[in-house]
């Protein structure tokens, strides 16, 4: 079956956690993810050793954590994307007044030299944005997600 161009899903995909990572070395998966900092380092580890080869990182553009290593896209799976991401919330109702303030001080305190390397190191790349902007991708991801669920017919257990 095929979701995406390009990407069979019978390939032998692996989620590594962290506590998995350490697979890597013996050489156990043919195919390997990682979305937290501490398998993407003995990964990095196991590609600059040549013990493993890095196909490529499935954000939308290279990762600052992993520079040489070329978006899906670029090596033919054409829209392949698969991210962690973490965002903010208040309820409903939040007056926008508090909304705008609570997001000027994130945005601010992300934008300090010192917060950004503390995310850059624990494998969080840094973003900011509106409340608009975040509204916009939450609803994005939710339908790119319903669209891959459906396509590929899978149902609640």
């Amino acid at each position: 079956m095929k979701l995406i161009e390009g990407f069979d899903s019978n390939y032998r995909y692996i989620l590594v956690a962290a506590r998995r990572a350490r697979q890597l070395q013996s050489g156990a998966p043919p195919v390997v993810q990682t979305n937290s900092r501490k398998p993407c380092r003995i990964a990095q580890d196991e590609i600059r050793a040549g013990k493993v080869k890095g196909f490529g990182v499935s954000s939308a553009q290279r990762s600052p954590l992993a520079p040489d290593l070329p978006t899906m896209a670029e090596e033919g799976v054409a829209g392949y994307e698969l991210t962690a991401w973490f965002a903010a919330f208040v309820p409903a109702k939040t007056p926008k007044p508090i909304i705008d303030d609570l997001n000027a001080a994130m945005n601010a305190a992300i934008a300090d030299k010192t917060v950004q390397d503390a995310l850059l190191s624990a494998g969080i790349e840094p973003l900011t944005g509106t409340p608009d902007e975040l509204r916009a991708f939450v609803v994005s991801e939710t339908k790119k997600w319903a669209d891959i669920v459906k396509a590929a017919g899978i149902q609640p257990e």
